[in-house]
């Protein structure tokens, strides 16, 4: 249990400021300036910043996880593989919370009308999804390498972050 919870706890500490970030960025412009009101079209980077941002936290997760022993000995693929679909659930989820808030408060973060609120989820998808490409494919591309502490001598990809 002890492990999980340090996993989790170094995870938020070294990777929870970006997803924080966009969400404050977010309630800002639902809540105080309405830009989503004023730029209908504003919601794109929105989407795209949050996949990126997502996928930067659980690129750090799965890096702490393998540290850890939580997770297998990492490795490229199924480090890419992990980071794309944890972003895309955590893309759903999102879009989930969006549809709760609409038919509870009467708002229109979906957009307008049935049918234009089902494209909207669906480029919102999207767009996390491509933001959390974007992150793999940098990740990949820079491709520097780490000494693990937990792992002696073992190299890991890490894209960000400080080992612990």
């Amino acid at each position: 249990m002890f492990r999980l919870v340090d996993w989790m706890t170094v995870t938020i500490y070294r990777a929870g400021w970006a997803p924080t970030a966009v969400f404050l960025i977010f309630l800002a412009w639902v809540q105080g300036i309405s830009v989503f009101a004023l730029v209908p079209y504003s919601d794109i980077p929105m989407h795209f910043l949050g996949g990126v941002a997502i996928a930067y936290f659980w690129h750090t997760a799965s890096i702490v996880g393998s540290e850890r022993g939580l997770l297998g000995v990492w490795h490229p693929t199924t480090h890419g593989l992990l980071v794309f679909g944890w972003t895309t659930v955590a893309a759903i989820v999102w879009e989930f919370a969006e549809f709760t808030l609409d038919r509870l408060t009467g708002s229109q973060l979906q957009g307008g009308g049935e049918w234009g609120a089902l494209a909207d989820t669906f480029k919102d998808v999207l767009l996390g999804m491509a933001g959390s490409g974007c992150w793999v494919l940098f990740v990949s591309l820079l491709g520097r390498k780490v000494s693990s502490p937990s792992s002696g001598q073992q190299n890991i990809e890490q894209g960000g972050g400080v080992p612990a």
